[in-house]
This record gives structure tokens, C-alpha cells and sequence, in this order.
């Protein structure tokens, strides 16, 4: 696995963004609508539960008076955020470093989460193969995903500046369907993958090589089996076809389930 230079990260700017109130997102309705929608699904009131990029723990604020009981974990490459929400949340767990490097056990978390965070990284397969070897029951990220062109990794054309940093980030506007399929692999052991998402309704700061009114605002909620569970999957023949050992639900918009 790549380790990249994840530094800017902890750039002042961005950390005294996440740690004042304005930028804190602390509130059920800071989330992303797409990101509500899957965490109202499932009730983690005594469940571990995973998120990659914390920042200053605002989503332990957010399910702990929601559900109760959340077991929470945060992870947060910023040192200044994982000081502040070790003081502010005390009954939650936070961990300060790159989750490229992380030393979890595989299964260790029952829900594994990242929320704007995949559509920065440039290793973005090897980063949500981490999120799934350690989750044991489901993983939910968000991303910007649209239909008609490729992937772009690509600092120089698809980008945004990061905060007060000067330092360019990747902007990563996902193929749907390469994203999709990639999910699929038989090593992420996934029961059933659903997508939610909708059109953009906002202009976006980055700088891509498409519409911008192309991007969907979209999350991903990939259940996995249990672990040791055996499943049979067979290619190249027509009765398997339809990928039966996953489940498939996807809403989005201008989307037919006969397009996959």
C-alpha cells in the first residue's frame, strides 16, 4: 500500500476550521443529506463503530444523542483535532494518525464510516479495502460520483486547494460504475450494496474536467456477510448473470437498475 503525504491535513487553517463551532458539525442537520439517510437506517446504540477522518468528533456528538451507546471510535490525521475531542467528548475513543498505516484487526468495528474523505484520496481502492477488512457488518462513505466520463486522479486537472494550505487536494469525481463494480470484488465479502444520492445543489469549489452539474452528491452502504461465510460465485455463464450473491439497491437520479 502507498503511504501518502497526508500533511496539509493537519494544516492549522483546516484544524481551527473543524474545531470552531461554525465548522464543528456537531448537528444531525450539518450532515449531507445522503449521509443521513443511511445513518437513520440503522440503530447503533451499542454497536462499535469506525469513523476515518473525525476531525474534531462532531459525529460522536451527533449518534450519541441520536442513539445512545454508540461505542465510538474517531481517527483524525490532526493532531490539534484529536487534543480538542479527547477534551470534548471524553466517553469517546479518538486515535491520531494515517489510516494507511492503521493497526486495526480485520472485523474489529460492527460499522466503519469516512465522510469527505474518499474523494481525496488518490490510493482510493487500497483506502476503502481498509475500510472494509476492518468492518464487520456494513461500511458507509460518501462521494461525488457521476456517469458519463472516467476517474480522474489527477492533481494538476482535478483538484481543489485545501483550505488555508496553499497545497492543491485531489478531487476525485467517481465513474459510478467502475466505483460500483470495484465493490463487487469477492474479497470485500459484500451481502448488499445501496446507494442514495442526488444532483449537486451546490456549485462546487473544485476544479474538474466535466459539468459540474454532472456530480452527485452520493453514499454508499456496503453490508457485508458475516465472517467465514462461504459464498459461491460463478462468472461467465448466464444464469449468473445476475450477481445474486449480492444484493443491489441504488437510488439515484436518471438511474435504471438495467444499466448495471
Amino acid at each position: 500500500m502507498k503511504t501518502n503525504d497526508l500533511s496539509y491535513y493537519s494544516h492549522k487553517s483546516k484544524s481551527d476550521y473543524y474545531i470552531n463551532e461554525a465548522g464543528r458539525r456537531n448537528r444531525w442537520e450539518h450532515l449531507y443529506p445522503s449521509v443521513q439517510y443511511y445513518l437513520d437506517k440503522v440503530d447503533f446504540s451499542g454497536e462499535s463503530f469506525l469513523e476515518v477522518g473525525c476531525a474534531a468528533g462532531g459525529m460522536y456528538e451527533i449518534l450519541d444523542t441520536k442513539y445512545g451507546n454508540v461505542q465510538y471510535t474517531g481517527m483524525e490525521i490532526s493532531q490539534a483535532e484529536v487534543d480538542f475531542a479527547k477534551k470534548a467528548y471524553p466517553n469517546a475513543t479518538f486515535c491520531c494518525g494515517n489510516f494507511y498505516e492503521n493497526d486495526f484487526a480485520d472485523a474489529s468495528f460492527d460499522t466503519v464510516t469516512a465522510f469527505q474523505v474518499v474523494n481525496h484520496q488518490e490510493e482510493y481502492r487500497d483506502f476503502i479495502a481498509q475500510l472494509l477488512r476492518v468492518a464487520r457488518k456494513r461500511v458507509i462513505f460518501d462521494a461525488r460520483i457521476q456517469y458519463d466520463y472516467p476517474t480522474v486522479v489527477d492533481l494538476q486537472t482535478s483538484y481543489l486547494y485545501y483550505h488555508g494550505s496553499g497545497a492543491r487536494n485531489y478531487f476525485i469525481p467517481f465513474n459510478f460504475y467502475e466505483l460500483f463494480n470495484y465493490l463487487h470484488l469477492a474479497e470485500f465479502n459484500a451481502k448488499k450494496i445501496s446507494v442514495y444520492g442526488y444532483y449537486t445543489p451546490n456549485k462546487s469549489s473544485a476544479f474538474i474536467q466535466m459539468p459540474k452539474s454532472k456530480l452527485i452528491a452520493g453514499a454508499f452502504c456496503i453490508e457485508k456477510y458475516e465472517p467465514g461465510t462461504k459464498v459461491e460465485r460463478w462468472g461467465g455463464r448466464p444464469e449468473t448473470a445476475e450477481h445474486d450473491w449480492v444484493e443491489h439497491v441504488v437510488e439515484l437520479p436518471d438511474f435504471s437498475m438495467k444499466d448495471i
